[in-house]
């Protein structure tokens, strides 16, 4: 959501989710439980008005490259293509 927003984010590097983003390029990311981490990420985005904006642009990018409805619908409709042929093949 913040990503197709073109917002910038602060994320932890925690399993999952920070698979979503990279530090520097689409959101700032700090170490989970580091209160003082987060405190400084916050800071830096409130007064760099630059990397605000840099970040929003790239995240909002990359939404579009990988959860636009034309990615999710080609996603789509090639799985239910692989699902259609192993049910024909099971069948024989």
């Amino acid at each position: 959501e913040t990503f197709a927003r073109g917002k910038a984010l602060i994320g932890t590097d925690i399993d999952g989710p920070s698979s979503c983003y990279e530090h520097e390029e689409t959101a700032l990311v700090v170490p989970p439980q580091d209160p003082l981490a987060l405190a400084a990420a916050l800071l830096r985005l409130k007064d760099d008005t630059a990397l605000r904006a840099r970040l929003g642009e790239r995240a909002r990018q990359r939404a579009i490259e990988a959860h636009s409805d034309a990615v999710v619908a080609a996603l789509l409709d090639r799985r239910v293509g692989e699902l259609v042929r192993s049910f024909s093949d099971a069948r024989g």
